[in-house]
Order: C-alpha cells, then structure tokens, then sequence
C-alpha cells in the first residue's frame, strides 16, 4: 500500500508546483493503485480534488488546478474501476469494496461509544458488545477461535448496509461529536 501511496502524494506535489499534467496522471494511477491494496483510501481522491481547487483560487489559476484534479480523478477512476465491474458483475454492487460497513461499524463506532463514556467517567470498551448485538440482528454465530474467517465473512457485500445502517442508530445521538472525533482521527492519518 505505502509503496504506492507515498509516491502518489508526491507527485500531487509535483503537479502543485510544477503543473505537469503526468504528474497528476501518475499521481491518479499511483493511488489507485494503492486504493485497490486498501480500499481506506477510496475517497482520498475527492479530497485532493477539494483542495486543488482550493489551491487554483488561492493562486488564481482554477482552470490549472481544477484540470489536474480532474486528470487524477480520471486516472483514479481508470485503476479502480475493473474492479468495480467485477464486484457489480458478481456481487451486483458497483462498488470498490464492502468495507465501510465494518468499518464504520466496528471501528468507528466502538470508538465513538468509548470517547462518550469516557467523558461520562467511565472506561468500557464496546467492540464486543457491538459484535453480539450483530450476531442478534443477523442471526448467525460468531466463532471467536476462528476470528480471521469470521471478520472475513463480515466483510461480505450482503452485510455492508445492516452494518452501516446500525452505526448511523449508534452515532445519530450527537453526530456532531462523531463529527469532531472523526475529523480529529484524519487529521492524524
């Protein structure tokens, strides 16, 4: 992942201070390629696109920027998306991975319940709990000895929005908090 990444990055840089379009192409094909080794990285390039035409305004140079972010979208998109065929063509999801459910769920969420009793004086960790409320709601067992097939089994496109839908229950009591913890997260990523 980071042997493509951290090169991606670089050449955002070198399109930002240079304005060599194949630096943003290669930028786009880099991170795509990282994004189908770990698929966190799927919206990074929305975030690039956001800042470069910032950074056209800031420098009065829109068309400049804004046709870079656009290139590295493209060649992003281009990685990216055979992969998202195959996952229509045999899960029916045009999507790059199913990994925002879990995630969200049993990443995000636990995260935001233990800062919220955390403030409330009290340490609890709520992985667990969250894994058993998921084997209610699904109706299935969770072998814990055999925790790599189980987590895989998880990650399945059938489960993504059940997951998603319970960590938007579980956060829609102040999702401004969620908000600020989730921003403080990225901004150390």
């Amino acid at each position: 992942f980071l042997f493509f990444f951290v090169p991606s990055i670089f050449f955002i840089e070198f399109f930002r201070r240079d304005k060599n379009y194949w630096a943003a192409v290669s930028a786009g094909l880099l991170l795509g390629v990282a994004t189908l080794f770990r698929p966190i990285t799927q919206l990074f390039p929305l975030v690039i696109l956001v800042w470069l035409i910032f950074v056209g305004f800031r420098h009065r140079q829109i068309k400049q920027f804004l046709v870079g972010g656009i290139l590295i979208l493209l060649a992003y998109g281009m990685t990216v998306a055979p992969w998202m065929i195959r996952n229509k063509l045999i899960f029916n999801h045009f999507k790059l991975s199913p990994l925002g459910g879990i995630q969200l769920y049993l990443v995000n969420a636990p995260h935001f319940l233990e800062y919220q009793a955390k403030r409330q004086g009290r340490e609890r960790e709520y992985y667990v709990e969250l894994l058993d409320r998921l084997e209610d709601d699904l109706g299935i067992t969770i072998n814990y000895n055999d925790w790599t097939y189980e987590s895989t089994r998880l990650m399945e496109f059938k489960y993504e929005d059940h997951l998603t839908k319970k960590f938007f229950e579980i956060i829609r009591v102040n999702p401004a908090l969620y908000t600020f913890l989730h921003l403080k997260r990225m901004i150390v990523f």
